[in-house]
Order: C-alpha cells, then sequence, then structure tokens
C-alpha cells in the first residue's frame, strides 16, 4: 500500500510540473498561438499557472495601445510609453508572441524610427525596442520579412552632416543606429547591394581620404554580406575585385586603409569557405607585416610604410580565411 501510495504521489508531481509535455501543450493551446522564444526558467518560477494568463492579457494592452498611439499619432507619451511596456514584455516573457505579431512589431518600430524629421531622442528609444525584437534573427527569415535602407541611410547622412535641427543628440545615437542597421540589413531586398553602390561609388576618391573613409565606414554598415550562396552574384561579386584592385594600386598606407580592411573582415566571416582569398594572400599579409612594423627586410633595406590596421578586423580575416 505503501509503495503503491508513493508512485501515486509521482505520478501526481509529475502532472503538476511546469516540464510535463502535456501540460506544455495545453497551456499553448490556452495561449491560442505558437510563441516564437518564451523564456525557459519561466516554467521553474512556483507561479507558472497564472503566467500564461497575465502575458496574455498583457500582450493584449501593449498590442491594443500601441497600436491606438499610432492611429492618433501620439508618439510621446503614448508610442514611447507602450514601446517602453514592450521592452519590459520582453525581457519578462522572452518572444512571447506569435510570429505574425512579431513580424507586425518589427515593421511598427521600423516605421517609428525612420519618420522624417523625428527628434533625436525619440529615434533612440524606439532603436532601443527595434534591437530587442531583432535579437533573435533565426526567429524571423529574410523570405519572410523585407525592410527598405534608404529611410536608415538618409538617417545617418543627416546625423553626419549634422542637419537634424536645434534637437540635441544622445550621446550613444550612433551607436544604437550601428546596432540597428547591423540587425535589419540581413531583412534588406536583394538589389539593395547595387543600389547601395549606386549611391555611393560616385564618393569614392582614394586621394580624399576623409571622403572615402566616410564612404567605406558607411558601406561596412549597409551592405548585406551574409547572404545566401545564390545570391553572391547580386551581392559581394559587384565589388569586391573592384575594391581589392583599388586596395592593391593605393599601397602608401592611406588613412582609409583601417575601414576596408574592417569591411573586408566581415565579408570573410559572413561568407567562410565561398571566397577565393589565395590571390589576395600577397597583399594582405604584407599589409599585416608592415603593421606589425616587423624587422623584415629585402635587399637589406626596410620599408618605410607604416600601415596602420587595428589587430581585431586582422585576427577576424586570418580565422575566417585559413
Amino acid at each position: 500500500m505503501e509503495s503503491e501510495m508513493i508512485i501515486d504521489e509521482c505520478n501526481s508531481s509529475e502532472e503538476d510540473s511546469p516540464t510535463n509535455p502535456r501540460r506544455l501543450l495545453s497551456s499553448r493551446r490556452d495561449l491560442g498561438f505558437q510563441p516564437q522564444k518564451e523564456l525557459v526558467y519561466n516554467k521553474l518560477l512556483p507561479y507558472t499557472d497564472e503566467l500564461d494568463e497575465e502575458s496574455r492579457v498583457w500582450l493584449a494592452e501593449i498590442k491594443g495601445n500601441l497600436g491606438r498611439a499610432v492611429m492618433l499619432r501620439e508618439l510621446n507619451p503614448g508610442c514611447v510609453f507602450w514601446s517602453g511596456k514592450l521592452n519590459i514584455y520582453i525581457k519578462l516573457y522572452g518572444m512571447k508572441f506569435s510570429k505574425e505579431d512579431h513580424i507586425a512589431f518589427v515593421k511598427l518600430m521600423y516605421e517609428l524610427v525612420t519618420i522624417p524629421n523625428l527628434e533625436p531622442n525619440l529615434i533612440n528609444k524606439f532603436c532601443t525596442t527595434l534591437v530587442l525584437l531583432l535579437k533573435k534573427k533565426e526567429l524571423i527569415s529574410p523570405d519572410e520579412l523585407e525592410l527598405p535602407w534608404r529611410p536608415l541611410y538618409e538617417i545617418t547622412r543627416l546625423l553626419r552632416e549634422n542637419l537634424a535641427g536645434i534637437y540635441r543628440h544622445p550621446i550613444l545615437l550612433k551607436n544604437i543606429l550601428h546596432c540597428v542597421i547591423r540587425s535589419v540589413k540581413i531583412y534588406f531586398p536583394l538589389n539593395a547591394t547595387q543600389e547601395i553602390l549606386d549611391e555611393l561609388r560616385p564618393t569614392f576618391c582614394p586621394l580624399d581620404n576623409m571622403t572615402m573613409r566616410t564612404s567605406l565606414q558607411t558601406l561596412e554598415c549597409f551592405l548585406p554580406l551574409q547572404l545566401p550562396p545564390e545570391h553572391h552574384s547580386i551581392g559581394h561579386q559587384l565589388w569586391f575585385d573592384e575594391f581589392m584592385t583599388m586596395w592593391k594600386v593605393c599601397h602608401n598606407a592611406p588613412q582609409w586603409e583601417n575601414n576596408m580592411m574592417s569591411l573586408m573582415a566581415r565579408l570573410a566571416t559572413c561568407n567562410i569557405g565561398y571566397i577565393d582569398w589565395e590571390p589576395h594572400f600577397p597583399l594582405m599579409f604584407t599589409r599585416f607585416i608592415r603593421c606589425l612594423n616587423l624587422p623584415v627586410t629585402y635587399k637589406q633595406t626596410q620599408s618605410s610604410k607604416i600601415h596602420k590596421l587595428e589587430i581585431a578586423p586582422i585576427a577576424m580575416w586570418i580565422v575566417a580565411v585559413l
């Protein structure tokens, strides 16, 4: 009898366990949708039975009030307040919403970020929410979402040219914008590479260090470097040989060389095994040796050129290529 009671207690405890698959399935049926990605630790909380209902009510409140604020064009405090609530929701429950809601949230935040002449402080707040929504890129594939690149480019251009008006920019605005660009550029349309090159090619001037440096920084941020192999012909193959030739002929250690190295390091990291780097080994390792200022001579004569390259992109490139 005692053994039967122990077995019954064990069975009842297993049924009450938050990790029971049947219980998880029933909770998902109660939600009415398949969550994108929940926080796995929430099911270990003592009040896990209440979390589904609590999160469902909170999500409905956020969706309703955020949509109402957008319809009323109440950016501040309406959209700011409820986007902050969405941040808290993601931190507490994870991506506990359907894929359709996830895509809708991303599109909405992207539209808010790219509103023309928006206050820099509001851009900073909406960018924070957008980065949180795109933290798990595997949850939304590029086939399910497409975002234009030009609105973000116009924002960065205005900030760079200091034409954003009389508003004081938040200190980290430029950094958060770069995070947003790197998060969303996998969702740029397939023709984005050609459009970006058409926009920036007229600014290429190897003899003008500042202009060339700015152009390469913009390219490093915006160029989609992680396209699938079937789209490489409309990706890095449009500019790779041209840039390597330009770098090769400019052998006088220009100031923009480090930006070119960063671009090539990211390209190599995103396309391991798809690019033949062997013809460029002499160029790259010659630059590396001169950057490290090693005592390497040719006919007992040491080069006076010192290429100023950062160690981080050099290490990234070597690891990705070799």
